[in-house]
């Protein structure tokens, strides 16, 4: 027949009902969301670690601690010259691959202001005051 097909008042109350608890989640989910980033940010904001790094496309990210006027002596693995700084150090030692000659992945660093660092594994160094030098372990 050319009529046109009329829905009962049952079905319309059944489409409102499902709109109802879909909008409820999605707003949930939306509310979970903002809360997770905040507790993030705020756990980044108070880290007693201090990190650096920026994670981007073809980019490193880099973590380590900050010990000003600590020197970690031997457990040198490697030594680079011509580092302008001990942020430079500990991103060049954090990121060493264990590959090729390397047996032993560095884990900690010590920069000294001669623009000398040294990647190192902090299990056999020995930590002493040093004015002239920052070092630090990598995080994992």
């Amino acid at each position: 027949s050319g009529l046109p097909e009329m829905q009962s008042a049952s079905d319309q109350d059944d489409q409102r009902t499902q709109a109802i608890p879909l909008r409820k989640v999605t707003l949930l989910a939306g509310l979970v969301a903002v809360v997770l980033a905040a507790v993030v940010i705020a756990g980044t904001a108070h880290s007693p670690l201090q990190t650096s790094g920026i994670a981007a496309s073809g980019q490193l990210v880099d973590a380590f601690s900050v010990n000003r006027g600590v020197d970690y002596a031997g457990a040198d693995l490697l030594e680079v010259l011509q580092v302008e700084s001990a942020q430079a150090c500990a991103g060049i030692c954090c990121n060493v691959p264990l590959r090729f000659l390397m047996t032993v992945k560095p884990d900690s660093y010590t920069w000294k202001d001669t623009k000398r660092c040294y990647c190192k594994n902090f299990a056999l160094s020995h930590p002493w005051h040093h004015a002239g030098s920052t070092s630090g372990k990598c995080t994992p």
